[in-house]
């Protein structure tokens, strides 16, 4: 009885909010992204793999060659702070 009296009042909350301003503009929201989300094209198993090997060699190239800057310009600071 207490999961239907849940289930009532929340059937009347949304029932009372879609004849609101705000409740059909969201309705209105969802519909559109509903059909947006049918547009989607998802990649495939060899696509999703390639593009991850390609991220995780970019990353590792960026981290060492922002390492290299980092462990260069530290031995100029070094170099120029204690003669």
């Amino acid at each position: 009885l207490r999961v239907l009296m849940v289930l009532a009042g929340t059937a009347a909350g949304i029932g009372i909010a879609m004849t609101s301003t705000q409740g059909r503009r969201l309705w209105a929201f969802v519909q559109g992204a509903r059909i947006e989300w049918r547009k989607v094209v998802w990649p495939t198993r060899q696509e999703t793999a390639n593009l991850t090997v390609v991220v995780l060699v970019v990353s590792i190239a960026v981290g060492i060659f922002l390492g290299a800057i980092d462990f260069g310009l530290n031995r100029v600071v070094e170099e120029a702070l204690l003669p």
